[in-house]
Parts: structure tokens; sequence; C-alpha cells
């Protein structure tokens, strides 16, 4: 799922960047081709990823979910506190999970929703959507070098966004990686503003 998400953030970039004449065409091109090549190389690897038994890693994911929704049941609006999914999870252990491997809910969303609540959700999607309107904002500026690093970096967090359906999204590198996104994005975004500003006086 993160090499699907690195193709699609890749792609938003070219067609973009195509569209504005500043992407050659051959450069997209070369990408392709050099991937067919990567994926006939590696073929049996990326294969056996799609054939061979998971042990359970797809299943769990979604034994996981049925769990975060049966402690939505109880706890709708404020969750059940950070990091306390874990401890209350216990409680809802019916029968029927009892041969499941368990472990933290792999959908960024409902984990969130499960332990800080919709208050706490809603402000997590705000906060990301945020930053993909000022990446668009600072893209649509036409600046040659800042505008194409905003479009990256938003295209980026679009990525991690759609990843966290799938993903716990907890590790260090992964959260770093949003938060040094967002804040570049956000000091390109200031800059071109306070720039309009005096510009105006």
């Amino acid at each position: 799922m993160g090499w699907m998400m690195i193709i699609f953030s890749c792609g938003i970039v070219s067609f973009f960047a195509w569209r504005r004449g500043v992407l050659p065409l051959w450069i997209p091109v070369l990408a392709i081709v050099g991937s067919m090549i990567m994926l006939f190389a590696f073929q049996d690897l990326l294969l056996s990823r799609f054939t061979n038994d998971d042990n359970g890693s797809a299943r769990s994911r979604v034994v996981m979910m049925e769990l975060g929704f049966k402690v939505l049941h109880d706890h709708p609006f404020f969750g059940v506190g950070i990091n306390n999914f874990a401890a209350v999870v216990k409680h809802y252990l019916t029968p029927e999970f009892g041969k499941e491997w368990f472990y933290a809910i792999h959908n960024k969303y409902v984990l969130l929703w499960v332990e800080i609540g919709i208050p706490g959700l809603v402000t997590f999607v705000w906060f990301l959507f945020a930053a993909l309107r000022r990446s668009w904002s600072v893209w649509r500026r036409n600046e040659p070098v800042i505008s194409m690093l905003a479009l990256a970096l938003g295209a980026g967090i679009l990525g991690q966004m759609m990843h966290m359906f799938v993903d716990v999204f907890h590790s260090k590198p992964q959260v770093q990686a949003l938060w040094i996104s967002s804040a570049l994005i956000a000091a390109m975004y200031h800059n071109f503003k306070t720039e309009k500003q005096i510009s105006h006086e």
C-alpha cells in the first residue's frame, strides 16, 4: 500500500507539472519505463507479496476495525482517551474473537475517533486539509521552485492521508515527515502572504 501511495503522489506532481509546462513529457515516460523494468526484475518478490499467506495480517485489520466500532458504540463522542484503546478493548472480546491476533486499529481516522472522539478527529482532518489548501494556494502562485516544492509536499501529504486508511501511522519517520511537510507548506504560504501584504502597502 505504501508503494501505491508513492506512485499516486508522484503521479499527481507529474500531472500538474506537465499541465503547467514545466515537466517535459520524456521524464514521466522514462519513469514509467524504469518502473516497468523494476517490476519485471522483482516480479517474483512482488507476486509473493500478493499470493503468499499473510498469516492473518489482512484479517486482523478487519477484526480490529470491528472492535473499534464496538467501542465507539459506547463512547461515540469523546472516545476512551488517548492510547486507551488497548486497555479497554479486552472488555469487548466476545468469543468470536478468541483466536484473532490483536494490535492497534489499522485505520488512523477510526483509531483517533475511538481514542480522542469526534472533536479530536475533526481537528486532525481539518489540519490535514488546511495543509493541502495552503499547498494548492502556493502552487497557484506559479513561482518556479517554491510552487513545485509546495505541490510535491502537498501530494506527499495526500498520499499519507490515503495510507492512513490502512495504517496505524504512529512511527517516528511517518509522523515527522507529516509535521515537517506541513510546516514547510505553512512557511511558504505565509511568506507569499506577507510579500503580498508588503506589495500593497
